[in-house]
């Protein structure tokens, strides 16, 4: 199934969503490996992302198993779902083994075990324990089952069939009606039994989130704002979602786990050789900041969203990224040349704080060793890495439009730029990544 959409639908990753035993399934098909160690449903067994699984979400999943149902060890009971395979896999602990001599009777799936230990018994007056156990599905029922957590008294997965260390997780769980009513979960499955942990922390470490909901285990699939809650974009870079040019991206922004209200989404976009490459933003009313980096995850541009330029060229490691957010603006075009003429890096933005075209305005480059800042009225409005500038260069100023370039707005060509004076000053200080330390004042 997965390897049908990722062929339908171009993507190289899924997200998987598994409510109550389908959180299960997931959990199958990524831990299971066989006697060598080798992932046995992956899509490509031997890769690291063989599994092509970007993100997992489930909602009342009995991660540690759930007895709700009616344990058919105890008694040759009716079926009332008891004698199904999901009940056989889902029980963390039975009433008894019916061929094996075991104190402890935990869940073969959940914990381990052999599947003949809960065989039915032959005879008229012999206990009918479950459909078939066989759990494996190899065609017999004399097998041993690698359980999916570590062992009974274990609240994590087994480390010796591990879930992958490259997928964001979160684990949703519920308390129905109320929490001062004595309910400890959904109605199907406890509270402490709805996520993996250790220590009151989830597992993965680092790399998954939980959240609570109130309603019923069969009503889960209906609390939309607690699933978009759970299926939150990663703020890790190595879970960052790839977004290929020309996606278009909408983003949810959601509580993170204690009430923290900054909601912090990475992206992966990569330049595939291409020289430029245009952002658009909008509505972003309740952004509160855009942070770019390059591939080393090296910071390369920051801004508040009150101070976001129109427009930014980027010349960091040879390619260019746009970042377009109006088109009522006044532009600026800085270009800087070696002393042979071939261009290293074109600084093209547009200010929003400036309104008066018609007046005169204070333009600054500072370059150093590290990185290259303009500003424009004094107001820092782009930094970028040096991208090699280490000679003399040469400042050009002029105004341009490229051929068949409509203006931005109704200006008439050929125009006029005015300059009053062009001031030179000696570096004095590096600032580095922080720029605020020099305290420049081009005004």
């Amino acid at each position: 199934m997965i390897a049908e959409v990722l062929d339908y639908t171009g993507a190289e990753k899924v997200i998987l969503v598994g409510h109550s035993m389908g959180g299960l399934a997931i959990r199958e098909y990524l831990q299971r490996t066989d006697e060598q160690g080798t992932h046995t449903n992956w899509i490509d067994p031997y890769s690291p992302d063989g599994h092509k699984v970007a993100r997992v979400f489930t909602f009342g999943t009995p991660h540690l198993g759930a007895n709700t149902s009616p344990d058919p060890t105890k008694s040759n009971i009716p079926n009332l779902t008891g004698n199904s395979e999901a009940n056989r896999d889902m029980l963390w602990k039975y009433n008894s083994y019916t061929f094996c001599d075991d104190d402890t009777t935990q869940g073969i799936y959940m914990f381990g075990g052999y599947e003949h230990c809960i065989q039915s018994e032959d005879g008229i007056f012999g206990n009918s324990t479950f459909d078939n156990v066989d759990i494996n599905c190899d065609g017999d029922e004399d097998d041993y089952i690698t359980g999916i957590n570590e062992g009974l008294f274990s609240t994590s997965y087994n480390p010796d069939m591990p879930l992958p260390q490259n997928i964001r997780y979160t684990w949703l769980t519920s308390i129905w009606i109320g929490w001062d009513i004595g309910l400890i979960g959904d109605g199907a499955v406890n509270i402490e039994r709805q996520l993996l942990y250790v220590a009151d922390q989830p597992v993965p470490a680092g790399l998954t989130d939980t959240c609570m909901s109130d309603v019923f285990h069969s009503s889960e699939g209906n609390d939309y704002f607690t699933i978009l809650r759970g299926l939150d974009e990663p703020q890790q870079f190595h879970l960052a979602y790839k977004s290929m040019l020309g996606d278009t991206i909408s983003g949810h922004i959601t509580f993170q786990q204690n009430y923290e209200v900054i909601d912090r989404d990475m992206y992966l976009i990569p330049a595939n050789g291409e020289n430029a490459i245009n952002i658009y933003v909008e509505n972003n009313n309740l952004l509160d900041s855009i942070h770019i980096y390059d591939k080393f995850q090296n910071p390369i541009l920051q801004y508040a969203a009150e101070n976001i330029p129109d427009r930014y060229e980027d010349c960091h490691l040879g390619g260019t990224s746009n970042f377009i957010h109006h088109y009522n603006h006044m532009t600026s075009n800085i270009h800087t040349q070696s002393p042979g003429g071939n261009p290293l890096c074109s600084g093209k933005f547009r200010v929003n704080h400036v309104s008066n075209y018609n007046s005169w305005h204070t333009y600054g480059i500072e370059w150093s060793p590290s990185k290259l800042i303009w500003y424009v009225d004094g107001f820092p409005v782009r930094n970028t890495p040096n991208p090699g500038i280490t000679a003399e260069t040469k400042l050009i100023f002029n105004v341009a439009l490229n051929p068949g370039v409509t203006p931005y707005n109704s200006s008439d060509f050929p125009d006029k730029m005015y300059i009053d004076f062009v001031k030179v000053y000696d570096l004095d200080n590096d600032c580095k990544t922080n720029m605020n330390i020099c305290n420049y004042n081009f005004l």
